[in-house]
């Protein structure tokens, strides 16, 4: 039962999630089966060549172009080190059947895409919200929704709904990086620790990627906003002393940005709409109050 004009039949909630799993599934399934490819082409470019791990990332791009040379039918790249025409012809089979494969599955990728755009492209909040902000669209848009449980009514809060997409701050520390640690490092981080900091790495790169191309567009306020937290931080990490200052300033303009834009998100979403207020408890109906942010439950910070 629909309580507002955002809001998806229960039917479609189910519908858009398991479409989008489809979707991602697709995507898996083509990446792995074009780097298992890549990685052949360049153990020929190698030859029994033992390198070192950055040396190996060089090649893997080097392969990368000879797979699309071959894929294209163009002249392959030129290189002093390694014998290009040789590992491209020992792989040849295995690029071509390479684009067959990906091929179908690139279809099935557009298929599932165009499915949940249809699904979300007349809903209130495309008009008010995803279509002005340049850089986010309806299918980055569905794609948060589904991960999001197909609707943002369900959550009280923006800290919820960072919580979600792995973007809390638990304990004064980045959700994901317990003392420090990235959640794919950590070793010795006890098990309670790990558990306070679950993160989904899908949820998590599809909530970067979808928001990535808003700082590619100047003169929006999601642009200007990740322009000065990251500036903030880059010049305290340098005046440290600290030689990932650009990396870091980067990731977090980057994290806080994320983070404002689902905040204006769910309160666009739910604007306007009675039972959420009444759902919730809000202060103000449809207005997410800084008292209100403050109010999630557990070690979970609204900053």
């Amino acid at each position: 039962m629909k309580t507002h004009p955002n809001q998806l039949s229960e039917k479609d909630r189910h519908d858009l999630y398991e479409i989008h799993l489809s979707c991602q599934r697709a995507i898996t399934t083509k990446n792995r089966i074009q780097n298992a490819v890549r990685s052949a082409v360049a153990r020929a470019l190698l030859d029994g060549e033992q390198v070192s791990k950055g040396t190996y990332q060089q090649v893997c791009m080097l392969a990368s172009r000879v797979m699309k040379a071959v894929t294209l039918g163009k002249e392959l790249p030129e290189n002093d080190k390694y014998d290009v025409q040789k590992a491209a012809e020992a792989t040849e089979i295995e690029i071509e059947n390479c684009e067959l494969s990906c091929d179908a599955w690139v279809k099935r990728i557009a298929a599932c895409d165009k499915i949940m755009v249809d699904m979300v492209k007349d809903m209130p909040i495309v008009d008010q919200f995803v279509r002005p902000l340049k850089g986010f669209g309806e299918l980055s848009f569905a794609r948060i929704l589904a991960e999001a449980g197909g609707d943002l009514w369900t959550y009280p809060n923006p800290a919820k709904l960072w919580r979600r997409f792995g973007l809390a701050v638990i304990n004064g520390e980045a959700q994901g990086h317990p003392n420090g640690f990235g959640y794919t490092a950590g070793v010795n981080v006890p098990k309670e620790l790990w558990a306070s900091h679950f993160i989904s790495k899908r949820r998590r790169s599809i909530s970067y990627v979808a928001f990535d191309p808003v700082i590619k567009h100047n003169g929006q306020p999601y642009k200007a906003f990740f322009d000065k937290k990251k500036a903030e931080r880059q010049a305290k990490l340098e005046a440290e002393g600290n030689k990932r200052y650009k990396v870091i300033g980067y990731k977090h303009g980057h994290r806080l940005m994320e983070k404002e834009i689902l905040k204006d998100l769910l309160t666009m979403y739910n604007d306007g709409n009675p039972a959420y207020s009444e759902h919730h408890e809000l202060d103000t109906a449809g207005v997410i109050t800084e008292q209100d942010i403050r109010r999630a439950n557990g070690s979970v910070k609204a900053v």
